[in-house]
């Protein structure tokens, strides 16, 4: 079975994407500058989480170019 893995910089590239529309909907309701403090604090939760379930193989399956690169040995 193959591992999937995936850089830092891609984790915080999603994260902080995530964390930026999830900050604009906030700010509507509590005003810019608490979503901003509120935000900065969940996207570093969010991207500790994320590294944390890389490591965890429940769920995964081997994507179409490890199948092949498998049966080529």
């Amino acid at each position: 079975m193959s591992t999937i893995t995936e850089s830092h910089k891609r984790t915080w590239v999603r994260t902080l994407s995530y964390r930026f529309l999830a900050m604009l909907l906030t700010a509507i309701w509590t005003g810019l500058s608490s979503a901003i403090e509120i935000h900065i604090a969940l996207a570093i939760l969010h991207y500790i989480v994320e590294r944390f379930w890389l490591k965890i193989k429940w769920g995964l399956s081997p994507s179409e170019n490890s199948e092949k690169n498998l049966n080529k040995d």
